[in-house]
C-alpha cells in the first residue's frame, strides 16, 4: 500500500491559534513498516515536516518543523500555530476566512533510487521499477542547500517505458537517494470565523429579549444559521472548499444586517 498522511485541523477558542494535528494513524494506509517502499514510510522516518498557511488574504507563512520539535511533535502528533508565528500581534486574532494549510512530512529514502535530471532540469527521471518511491510524493528537498521543489506531475515516459518523469516546480539537479528527501502531503481548510461567530450569539442575545410578534421566525432562522456555521466546518473537512467559503460569505452577509424583528 502507499502511505496517504492525514490532517486534523482546529481553530483556537479565541482565533488565535490553528492546531495542526497528524491523524495519519497506522492502518492500511497510515504509517508503517508495510507501506511502499517497505521500511520507508514509518513516523520514525520522518526527517522534517514543512507546514505552508495560506490566509483568506492570500499570504502564505512558511513553518518547517526540525530538530527537538519534530522529536516531540512524533510523540504527541499536534503543533499548534501561533498568531505570533503567522506574524499578528501578541493579542490579535487571526485573519477571518477560509485559511488553506498544507502539510508535508519528508522521508529518508534508499539510497540506490536515484533521479537523473533532464532537459529543462524541472524534469527527474527515475527508473519504473522504484516507482513506489513516488506514489502519492507532493514534494522534494535536496539535502545540499535544502532547496525545496513542488513535484507537478508524475508520469511514465511513452518514449522510454523503463523511467518515469517527476516534473517540479523549482530547477533541481541530478541526485543519488541520499541526496534528497521526498515529502508526502496533503492540504487541508480550516474556516477562522470570529466576527460570525460573534453575531450570531449577539443575535441569540438580542432575541432574548426581543418582544416582537415575529420571535418564532427570527428564532427559526436564526438555528439555520448556526447550522450552516457547521456545515461551513464540515465542509472544510471534506475539503469541499468552494462550498465552505459559500457558506461563510452567506453568514457574513447575514451578520451585516442589523438584528431585530426585520433582519
Amino acid at each position: 500500500m502507499a502511505l496517504q498522511v492525514r490532517t486534523r485541523l482546529t481553530p483556537s477558542y479565541d482565533w488565535k491559534s490553528i492546531l495542526v494535528e497528524d491523524i495519519t494513524g497506522t492502518g492500511i494506509t497510515g504509517y508503517g513498516n508495510n507501506q511502499d517502499p517497505v521500511n520507508f514510510r514509518e513516523l520514525s522516518d520522518i526527517v522534517s515536516i514543512r507546514l505552508e498557511l495560506t490566509s483568506p488574504s492570500l499570504i502564505t507563512t512558511i513553518i518547517d518543523i526540525t530538530g527537538g520539535t519534530l522529536t516531540t511533535f512524533k510523540t504527541t502528533l499536534q503543533y499548534t500555530v501561533t498568531n505570533l508565528a503567522l506574524g499578528y500581534l501578541i493579542d490579535e486574532p487571526i485573519e477571518d476566512g477560509i485559511w488553506t494549510v498544507v502539510y508535508t512530512p519528508f522521508f529518508s529514502n534508499d539510497s540506490v533510487i536515484n533521479l537523473s535530471a533532464t532537459t529543462p532540469n524541472t524534469s527527474l527521471t527515475y527508473l519504473t521499477s522504484n516507482k513506489t518511491s513516488f506514489i502519492n510524493a507532493t514534494k522534494l528537498i535536496r539535502i545540499a542547500g535544502t532547496v525545496y521543489s513542488n513535484i507537478l506531475s508524475n508520469i511514465k515516459n511513452t518514449v522510454t517505458p523503463t523511467t518515469s518523469i517527476l516534473s517540479t516546480d523549482v530547477t533541481q539537479t541530478s541526485m543519488t537517494g541520499s541526496q534528497y528527501y521526498v515529502g508526502i502531503g496533503t492540504t487541508g481548510y480550516t474556516p477562522i470565523a470570529r466576527e460570525i461567530k460573534e453575531c450570531l450569539d449577539a443575535k441569540v442575545a438580542d432575541l432574548s429579549v426581543c418582544d416582537c410578534g415575529c420571535l418564532e421566525f427570527q428564532t427559526i432562522k436564526l438555528v439555520n444559521m448556526y447550522l450552516l456555521y457547521d456545515a461551513m466546518f464540515d465542509n472544510c473537512v471534506a475539503n469541499n472548499v468552494t462550498k465552505a467559503q459559500q457558506i461563510f460569505d452567506l453568514l457574513t452577509t447575514y451578520c451585516d444586517k442589523d438584528c431585530g424583528c426585520n433582519s
